[in-house]
């Protein structure tokens, strides 16, 4: 198993949309970002918890090479916080609800050949009490 990391190259939007998740998805008005990155830069001091309280998008182009043909293809959030929905080229592959933990998700079978794909976190980082809070990297 060969580990990539993979943190560089992300765009961040802190308005989540479902056509985000899509191939052709809108690339107006994201933020090119390094993970770990954080949805809101805040003051040391008097700042509302709402800042940072939101569901926002992380999402990543990428044209898998030919040296991954043959391979499971993983990648692995070491935290996202609180809840995270995590699709390829707009199908859903997995959900975490506990941003202080890492989680992989496999992305083989769902991979487009000689095209670019579109990796794309919805990411609820709005505080309940059911869901505990929390760098990415890419196993072949």
């Amino acid at each position: 198993m060969k580990r990539i990391p993979w943190n560089n190259d992300w765009y961040f939007t802190p308005h989540y949309e479902p056509a985000l998740t899509a191939l052709n998805a809108p690339q107006e008005n994201l933020e090119a970002v390094r993970l770990p990155h954080t949805v809101a830069m805040l003051p040391f001091n008097e700042f509302s918890e709402q800042a940072y309280q939101m569901v926002s998008g992380y999402l990543r182009f990428f044209t898998p090479p030919e040296s991954w043909r043959g391979k499971r293809v993983r990648v692995t959030f070491e935290g996202a916080a609180h809840f995270a929905r995590v699709y390829l080229n707009g199908a859903l592959l997995a959900q975490h609800g506990c941003g202080y933990t890492a989680f992989t998700v496999d992305l083989t079978d769902r991979l487009r050949w000689g095209e670019t794909n579109n990796l794309t976190v919805e990411l609820d980082s709005r505080e309940t009490l059911d869901v505990p809070l929390s760098a990415t990297s890419l196993t072949t």
